[in-house]
């Protein structure tokens, strides 16, 4: 697959694939609902890459829940074209996660759809928020953020849903 340059504000990248035939919908383009998932994917890969893994919730009965959503499609993206996730933690005290992902055409290197989401660090047996236990996973999250958090923010950043003009990204 070839990689283009992402720009720095990007973030690391964590997932890479292709569009299939059966993400195609009949408008010949990549379908909504396919978009939702990638980006879900390239959120559980970045926290893979950072050590949470999916036994977590019962060992450790703790838990994220996406408490915020907001996604925005820039660009089509057709069957066979090569793709690349980024993720960014923007902000987290541990108990609140900013969190930014974007998915790429990887061969123009242009932004096609990002995510912005909140997350919340939750007790599952409390069912109330929790800030994480100190440990390696909590500190690998700490050091991401801290390892991203002079670059420039990624254009769409707090956006909010609106039928007022907004700048572009």
């Amino acid at each position: 697959m070839a990689d283009a340059k992402l720009p720095d504000w990007a973030g690391t990248q964590s997932w890479s694939g292709r569009v299939g035939p059966e993400d195609i919908d009949e408008n010949g383009h990549m379908n909504v609902l396919v978009y939702d998932r990638v980006l879900d994917e390239i959120d559980r890969a970045m926290f893979l890459q950072l050590g949470w893994t999916p036994a977590y919730p019962q060992v450790e009965r703790r838990g994220f829940f996406r408490v915020e959503k907001h996604m925005r499609y820039e660009s089509e993206l057709m069957e066979r074209t090569p793709l690349l996730g980024t993720g960014r933690i923007l902000f987290t005290d541990l108990k609140r996660f900013h969190l930014f992902f974007q998915l790429w055409n990887a061969t123009t290197g242009q932004r096609s759809a990002f995510m912005e989401t909140m997350v919340l660090h939750m007790n599952l047996e409390a069912r109330r928020v929790s800030k994480m236990e100190s440990g390696p996973l909590a500190e690998t999250l700490l050091a991401a953020q801290r390892a991203q958090a002079d670059l420039p923010m990624p254009p769409g950043t707090r956006r909010r849903v609106s039928t007022e003009p907004q700048p572009a990204c």
